[in-house]
C-alpha cells in the first residue's frame, strides 16, 4: 500500500500529531518519569546496507520478550496505540509479500524495520541535506531528540507488552557513541559481510530501485519520507565525499569507509 500521502500528512501536521501522541501517552501510562529513566534492554542492529541487518532483525524479533516498530505502525508512527485500533481497515487486503529489494525476504504487518529513523529525521538539524550520517559522539547533545527517542522506545514496549526494545538502523552506525550515552542499557549488533557480496547486492538493488522509480514517480518520494537514501534516484552518499566513478568503485569505497568506521 502506498503510504506517501499519509506520511506527508503526518509531517505537515506534525504539531497536531504530537498533541495526539501526548494524549496517547496518558492513556497507556507512558509517564515522563518512566521513559526519561529508561533502563530496559535495547538492542540496536546496524551495519552497512546489504550486510544482513534486516534478516538478523527479523530473527531477533521472533523472541517473546522483544518489541519493535513494525510495518503495521505505518504510516502514523507517532501514534502507534491509536493507529493499532483502526489499522486493520487500512491494511484489510495486505498480506505477506516479498520485499521490493528482490532478496527473497518476505514481510508482513508484524515485520520489524527502521521506522525509528523518522524520529532522528525530525530532530537532527539539516537531516536530509546530509546530517543523517553525521558522526555523533559523547559530546553531542540534543535534548529534544533524546527525550523523543526514550519516549518512543518506552511507548513501543508498553504497546507491545515487551521487555526488550529492538531497533534496526544502518545510520545508527554513525551514532553508537551517542546512543551509548543517552540509552542506559544498549546492546549493539554490527553486521559484517564480505565486500564482494555487499557490492554486488548493492548494485543489484540500486538498479532495481531505479527501475521502480522510473515506472512509479511516487516511489522515490516515499523512500525519502521513510529516510531510505541507500539506493535509487534519491541515493545519498553517507560519507559525502565518495565521488562517483562507477557503481562497483562507489560501493567498494563505501565498504572500506564503513568498516574503517567500525574498526575505529
Amino acid at each position: 500500500m502506498n503510504n506517501l500521502k499519509n506520511l506527508q500528512l503526518q509531517r505537515k501536521f506534525r504539531f497536531l500529531f504530537n498533541v495526539i501522541s501526548q494524549l496517547e501517552d496518558l492513556l497507556i501510562g507512558n509517564k515522563e518519569s518512566s521513559y526519561l529513566n529508561l533502563n530496559k534492554k535495547c538492542i540496536f542492529v546496524t551495519g552497512m546496507p546489504r550486510s544482513g541487518t534486516t534478516i538478523l532483525t527479523h530473527i531477533i524479533s521472533n523472541f517473546d520478550d522483544v518489541g519493535s516498530f513494525n510495518y503495521s505502525d505505518l504510516p502514523f508512527t507517532k501514534i502507534p496505540f491509536f493507529w493499532s485500533k483502526i489499522n486493520w481497515f487500512y491494511y484489510l487486503r495486505n498480506k505477506s509479500s516479498e520485499r521490493i529489494h528482490g532478496d527473497g525476504l518476505r514481510i508482513n504487518l508484524l515485520s520489524p524495520d527502521a521506522f525509528e529513523e523518522l524520529i532522528w529525521s525530525e530532530h537532527l538539524p539539516n537531516y536530509e541535506t546530509g546530517n543523517f550520517s553525521n558522526f555523533l559522539d559523547f559530546n553531542y547533545e540534543n535534548r529534544k531528540l533524546e527525550k523523543e527517542l526514550a519516549r518512543s522506545i518506552n511507548k513501543i514496549l508498553l504497546l507491545r507488552k515487551k521487555k526488550i526494545y529492538l531497533s534496526k538502523g544502518n545510520y545508527n552506525l554513525f551514532r553508537i557513541k551517542y546512543i551509548n550515552k543517552i540509552i542506559k542499557n544498549p546492546f549493539f549488533l554490527i553486521c559484517i559481510r564480505n565486500p564482494s557480496d555487499v557490492i554486488n547486492s548493492s548494485i543489484k538493488v540500486h538498479k532495481k530501485f531505479l527501475q521502480i522509480g522510473e515506472k512509479d514517480r511516487k516511489f522515490t518520494d516515499e523512500m525519502n519520507e521513510l529516510c531510505h537514501f541507500e539506493f535509487g534516484k534519491n541515493r545519498k552518499d553517507p560519507f559525502k565525499d565518495n565521488f562517483y566513478i562507477g557503481e562497483t568503485k562507489y560501493y567498494q569505497n563505501q565498504w572500506v569507509r564503513f568498516h574503517k568506521l567500525i574498526l575505529d
